[in-house]
């Protein structure tokens, strides 16, 4: 009896192990390489997952929030996007057209987004057809 009593606590907390590893709340990443391509020099992105299922980052001059959903099975959509409307502006003053175009495909890279993948320290996200969208290494300055 006893002996069935132990197996069962050990695979319980075996299974809670399983499911907190690996999962994406709580849970920060630096965005970089978009649809195959390096950002542009001198800027960056980040992609932070609440233990809530909200979502928020840096898209290289705004912020953004949405909800992500499905954060199961390696499936995760990003839903409710809302982003800040800060001008992003060169070193001169003047729009700076090429921020704000890689800015605009990062948010759309995001609704396109249904799966993940955690590959080491890298976070691959990919579309409907698997192709890779976004590509994140780990953040070493968040907690936990």
């Amino acid at each position: 009896m006893y002996r069935k009593l132990s197996i069962l606590v050990i695979f319980l907390l075996l299974l809670a192990a399983c499911q907190k590893s690996g999962g994406l709340p709580g849970t920060s990443w630096d965005l970089v390489e978009m649809e195959g391509q390096p950002l542009l020099a001198g800027t960056g992105g980040t992609l932070e997952f609440a233990d809530d299922g909200s979502a928020s980052g840096f898209a290289g001059c705004n912020s953004f929030g949405a909800q992500s959903t499905e954060i199961k099975r390696k499936n995760v959509r990003f839903e409710e996007i809302f982003i800040t409307e800060m001008a992003c502006l060169d070193g001169t003053d003047n729009t700076d057209t090429g921020l704000m175009d890689q800015e605009g495909r990062y948010m759309q890279a995001l609704n396109q987004v249904r799966s993940y993948e955690v590959e080491g320290e890298s976070l691959v996200l990919f579309d409907e057809s698997g192709q890779r969208l976004l590509i994140f290494k780990a953040n070493s300055n968040a907690a936990g």
